[in-house]
């Protein structure tokens, strides 16, 4: 009685294993590659700075150093 519970238990904790990998893989390489140009906050920002007062924002180098690298 104890095994047969025992083989459920591992069973179903098997399978959700299976899953919490399946869905990091989609998320950590899956999307990249779906959603590879979506700007960041601070350049969705930049951007609106430059139409707004014709010039470029600007940035501390400590924020500088988040912008993706083009």
């Amino acid at each position: 009685m104890f095994q047969k519970i025992k083989d459920d238990f591992l069973g179903l904790l098997y399978i959700f294993l299976e899953v919490i990998v399946f869905f990091l893989f989609l998320w950590f390489v899956v999307k990249p590659f779906i959603f590879p140009t979506i700007p960041s906050s601070l350049e969705i920002q930049m951007e609106a700075y430059e139409k707004a007062y014709g010039k470029k924002m600007d940035i501390p180098d400590y924020l500088r150093e988040t912008l993706p690298k083009n």
